[in-house]
C-alpha cells in the first residue's frame, strides 16, 4: 500500500467482525437446510447430516496451522487474500455438489479458507493492542460477530423458501467476497516488514515450543477448547433438537437466534467489565455458573423429566450461553497475551489446540444425540467441569492484568 490508511476504531472492529463472520455464516446458515440435504443425498442416518457442520471445522483446524505462520512471514493482508480464494473454491464445490462426498470436500475447503480470516483477525488485534485493551477490542468484535450467528439461520430459512440449499452456499460466497473487498480497500498492513519472520518449520516449531512451554497459555487454550466443544456439540445437534425434539419446524431460527443474542450481549457487557475486574476473575465466575447451571439441568432431566420443556431449556441455555459469551473472548486473549511478536504463529498453535479438542469432543456430543436432551446437557456440564479444572492450574501474570 502506497499510502497509509487511517480508519476509526469503529470501522476497525466492523472489518474484523465481518472477516470472522465468514465462517460463522457458513456454519449457521446451513442449519435449516441439513434435513433437506440429508434427504436429497439419501443419508442412512439423520445424525450423518451433522458432518456438514463438522467438516467445516476440520478445515478450520488444519488451516490454522498454515495461516498463522504464513501471516507472520508475508503479512496479514496477503494471507487473508489467499484464504478467501480457497474459501471461494470450496463454496463453488458445495454449490455444484452432487454427492455427500463432494459436499464434505467443499466444506473442508471452505473451513480451510475461512480459517485465514478467523485466525489472522486475532493477530491483527494483537498487533495493535495488548492486555485488557486487547480483550476490550475482542469483546466488541465478538459482539458484532455474534449478530451473524443470530441472523444466519433466519437468512438460510428465507433463502430456502425462495430458492434451494445451493443458493445458501452462493450467499456464503458473496459474503466472503464483500468482506475481503472491504478489508482490502480500508485495512492497512499491521505487521511491518522489519517485524516479519521467515516462513519455516523451524519458526513454527519455535512458536509451538513457546506456546506449549507456557503453562498459562496452554491451560487457557485447553479451557477455550472445552467450552467450544460444548458449543460445537450444540451446533451439531441444534437442528435436531429444535426441529425434531421440540417440533419447532421453521421457527428454528428464532430460538437459535435468542441464544446467539445472549452470547453477543455477554460479549458487549464484557468489554466494560474486563476493564474493571480483569479477564481472570471474569472467566472463573463465568465458568462456575456455566458448569453449575448445566449440571443442575442435567440432574433435572434425570430426576424430573416431566419438568423438561422448551421454556425451561431456553431459560437455562440463555444464562449458560451468556456465560459462554464472557468466556470466548477472554480465554483467547489470556492464551495469546504472552506471545508478543509471534502472535500469528502462536494463534495458529492455540487455535489448533482449541479446534482439535472441540472437533473431537463436540462431534462426540453431537453424534450422541438420541432424541433426547440428555447427551447435549451432559456435554455442557462435563465441558464446564473440565474448563474449571484447567483454569485452576493457571497463575496470574502481570501483563494480562495491565
Amino acid at each position: 500500500m502506497s499510502a497509509k490508511i487511517k480508519i476509526s476504531e469503529f470501522e476497525f472492529i466492523g472489518i474484523l467482525a465481518l472477516l470472522m463472520s465468514i465462517s460463522a455464516y457458513a456454519i449457521d446458515a446451513m442449519l435449516p437446510a441439513l434435513g433437506i440435504i440429508g434427504s436429497e443425498f439419501k443419508l442412512p442416518n439423520s445424525n450423518d447430516a451433522q458432518l456438514i457442520i463438522s467438516a467445516l471445522f476440520i478445515g478450520l483446524s488444519v488451516g490454522q496451522l498454515f495461516y498463522g505462520p504464513l501471516s507472520d512471514s508475508i503479512g496479514r493482508r496477503r494471507a487473508i487474500f489467499l484464504g478467501i480464494v480457497i474459501f471461494a473454491m470450496g463454496s463453488f464445490l458445495c454449490i455444484f455438489s452432487q454427492s455427500m462426498t463432494i459436499m464434505l470436500v467443499g466444506r473442508v475447503l471452505q473451513g480451510f479458507g475461512a480459517s485465514g480470516s478467523r485466525i489472522i483477525t486475532m493477530a491483527l488485534v494483537r498487533d495493535k493492542f495488548s492486555g485488557n485493551a486487547m480483550a476490550r477490542i475482542m469483546s466488541f468484535v465478538m459482539t458484532v460477530f455474534i449478530i451473524v450467528p443470530a441472523l444466519a439461520p433466519a437468512v438460510g430459512q428465507v433463502i430456502l423458501q425462495a430458492s434451494n440449499w445451493r443458493t445458501v452456499f452462493a450467499s456464503q460466497l458473496l459474503l466472503g467476497l464483500f468482506a475481503v473487498l472491504w478489508f482490502g480497500l480500508r485495512m492497512e498492513e499491521t505487521l511491518p516488514i522489519e517485524r516479519r519472520k521467515k516462513f519455516s518449520m523451524r519458526q513454527f516449531y519455535k512458536a509451538a515450543k513457546m506456546t506449549f512451554g507456557n503453562k498459562n497459555t496452554m491451560m487457557f487454550a485447553l479451557s477455550s477448547g472445552f467450552i467450544f466443544s460444548a458449543f460445537l456439540g450444540y451446533l451439531n445437534s441444534a437442528q435436531q433438537v429444535y426441529q425434531e425434539y421440540f417440533d419447532l419446524g421453521e421457527r428454528l431460527p428464532l430460538f437459535f437466534g435468542i441464544l446467539s443474542i445472549s452470547l453477543g450481549s455477554a460479549s458487549l457487557l464484557n468489554s466494560q467489565l474486563v476493564l474493571k475486574y480483569g479477564m481472570r476473575k471474569l472467566v472463573f465466575i463465568a465458568t462456575f455458573f456455566f458448569t453449575l447451571l448445566s449440571l443442575n439441568y442435567f440432574v433435572l432431566i434425570l430426576l424430573f423429566p416431566h419438568w423438561i420443556n422448551l421454556t425451561s431449556f431456553m431459560v437455562t441455555m440463555i444464562i449458560v450461553f451468556f456465560c459462554a459469551g464472557i468466556l470466548f473472548g477472554n480465554l483467547s486473549s489470556l492464551a495469546l497475551e504472552p506471545m508478543g511478536e509471534i502472535a500469528g504463529s502462536a494463534s495458529a498453535v492455540i487455535g489448533t489446540i482449541q479446534s482439535t479438542i472441540s472437533l473431537s469432543l463436540g462431534l462426540l456430543i453431537g453424534q450422541m444425540y438420541n432424541g433426547t436432551l440428555t447427551p447435549l446437557v451432559f456435554g455442557f456440564a462435563s465441558m464446564g467441569f473440565l474448563t474449571f479444572l484447567s483454569l485452576s492450574l493457571t497463575k496470574p501474570y502481570q501483563k494480562s492484568q495491565a
